[in-house]
């Protein structure tokens, strides 16, 4: 079984809900993690998930958890915290090197402003309230490698406006090559 192999999986609930891929009544995640299996979450893609708030996707899967039943040691939301570092890290084949904040590891730290409407008043356990209030745009700075990536709320090592140009005319020119043109069911205007 994937539990005895030590396979790791990583849950996507949103883009399992999107679908329609019956994540409540077929996606035994929680299950599969109460037993001891390795998980950790992911956000899938752009045409699958739309939501690559990481944050939000272990909202989702402490809510899923909860709803699931089971006896857990620890409130839903700290195992959705180690899902998105250390499960992640496991996952990966990395927990050597990342995943937590510990000596001889890469320093990739998230820092968070809990200074927003989300985090008042600040509640006695931080973790729950990270992941059953917070948002990504309550990030306030990211290190990657020891390196600052993201610094008050906004990207430092690249042009964001940029990619999302490049971005767009991409999927413009991937669609008119694929002789695709989707439409929305209501009206969408731009000005």
């Amino acid at each position: 079984t994937l539990i005895r192999s030590k396979t790791a999986i990583a849950s996507c609930p949103w883009a399992y809900l999107k679908l329609g891929q019956g994540i409540t009544k077929f996606g035994r995640h929680p299950e599969f993690l109460s037993k001891g299996g390795r998980l950790s979450l992911g956000c899938d893609t752009e045409n699958a998930g739309d939501n690559k708030d990481l944050l939000l996707t272990a909202r989702l899967f402490s809510g899923l958890m909860q709803e699931a039943k089971l006896k857990l040691d620890k409130p839903a939301s700290h195992y959705a915290l180690e899902l998105i570092t250390i499960g992640g890290a496991e996952a990966l084949g990395l927990k050597e090197e990342i995943g937590s904040i510990e000596i001889g590891k890469r320093a990739d730290v998230v820092l968070i402003d809990t200074s927003g409407p989300s985090w008042q008043p600040l509640a006695p356990d931080p973790v729950m309230q990270l992941i059953w209030g917070a948002n990504s745009s309550d990030i306030d700075s990211v290190v990657a490698r020891g390196k600052i990536i993201v610094e008050n709320k906004k990207c430092i090592t690249l042009d964001e406006l940029a990619l999302a140009n490049e971005a767009k005319a991409r999927q413009k020119n991937l669609l008119k090559s694929a002789g695709l043109e989707p439409s929305s069911y209501w009206p969408i205007t731009t000005y």
